[in-house]
């Protein structure tokens, strides 16, 4: 390395001192790599990254820190930055490059950070959950090494707290910290050289709709915002019909009728049990049946048969248990019995009388029968 690159490497540590291990989601911008009169800023900070400080946030917005740079002892290489060389069109370029992480990185499934935002805010979105459900997702905090290849000394953190969280739908269950050899070591402290802490945070809700809430971490002593959101998704559990009534129906016959069981909200509806009471029996085209699940948007058909097994009103119900609100959703099913077709017999006559008969001869009389039911009557045998 020459005297003019050594001088620059001092000098860009010494006043970017801008955070970070890894360049996140943002890629390697052009101004990073231009030719500065036989040198660039990837000719010594390859990674695109320098060591964490306080002036991280001072030099936060890009007319600040090239302001700064440009201002510097005319002596060092770094004169040339005013001279042509960079302009702040190129800083522009390379300010989130640099700041996108700082002395440490965040990474985590869905975590990204927020476009332009210098400060590392992120943004972290749940796959949709259904009510009374979680899910969880695992923030990982690295210490890696710098990017000459020198030991940084152990990085401090802290969880401030989660804000603006409702019914505390989101929290955070554990945190493990490791070395680079995968040795446990105390949450708090993320291990130089390497190490890494867990950070489990959980989407829990209790209600359906959009959520959101902020997670605010405090990372070698700079504040990060991390927006935590998710969909709470929930089924919906609605009968076509709160009763059945199927009238009058014999003893001996039966009758059959359906009702529309729907799921109206945007998780499965998963059906428990299916019970029926009374004379009432579920029947072939009954498709809610125990276990059954029921997509959002679909329905089954919950069909029911009376089958009376004597006169008289005769109720019951259909229950039916699942993991909806309400549960259990029910039916209420009523219908008569009435008697079953039978034949009656009468006579028109109940004592017959042949007065005084000559022995020889005969008398005759005629009793006459009526068949008074609703069935036909059939004689099996007559006798006298």
């Amino acid at each position: 390395m020459t005297s003019r690159e050594l001088l620059m490497r001092a000098t860009v540590l010494a006043l970017m001192t801008l955070a970070g291990q890894t360049a996140h989601a943002l890629t390697q911008p052009n101004a990073w790599t231009k030719d500065r009169g036989g040198a660039s800023c990837a000719g010594c900070h390859g990674f695109g990254y320098a060591r964490s400080s306080t002036l991280a946030n001072a030099l936060a917005t890009p007319t600040t820190l090239h302001t700064y740079v440009t201002g510097l002892n005319q002596n060092v290489y770094m004169n040339g930055l005013d001279s042509g060389d960079s302009s702040l069109t190129d800083t522009k370029a390379i300010l989130p490059y640099i700041l996108q992480s700082n002395y440490g990185e965040l990474s985590a499934t869905g975590l990204l950070p927020v476009a332009g935002d210098y400060h590392h805010s992120y943004t972290l979105a749940f796959s949709d959950t259904v009510v009374n459900g979680s899910r969880s997702v695992t923030l990982t905090l690295m210490n890696a090494n710098d990017y000459w290849g020198d030991a940084q000394d152990d990085l401090s953190y802290s969880i401030s707290g989660i804000t603006n969280n409702s019914s505390n739908t989101f929290y955070y269950s554990s945190q493990a910290c490791q070395d680079n050899a995968a040795a446990p070591t105390a949450a708090g402290t993320v291990p130089r050289a390497g190490g890494q802490c867990a950070i489990t945070v959980v989407f829990s809700p209790n209600s359906s709709g959009s959520k959101s809430a902020s997670l605010l971490l405090n990372i070698g002593g700079i504040t990060r915002t991390v927006s935590l959101s998710g969909l709470a998704t929930a089924p919906v559990a609605s009968l076509s019909a709160g009763s059945i009534a199927f009238g009058s129906i014999q003893v001996g016959n039966s009758s059959s009728s359906t009702v529309t069981l729907s799921n109206t909200g945007n998780a499965t509806l998963t059906l428990g049990t299916v019970t029926v009471s009374g004379d009432y029996s579920l029947s072939g085209a009954n498709t809610c049946t125990n276990g059954h699940s029921v997509s959002a948007g679909s329905n089954c058909t919950l069909g029911v048969t009376f089958s009376p097994t004597t006169t008289g009103t005769r109720t019951g119900s259909v229950s039916i248990t699942h993991n909806a609100a309400g549960s259990p959703s029910s039916v209420s099913l009523s219908g008569s019995g009435t008697p079953a077709p039978a034949p009656s017999i009468g006579a028109n006559a109940a004592n017959l009388s042949f007065g005084d008969v000559v022995q020889g001869n005969t008398a005759q009389q005629t009793v006459t029968l009526t068949n008074t039911g609703n069935a036909t009557l059939t004689f099996s045998s007559i006798a006298v």
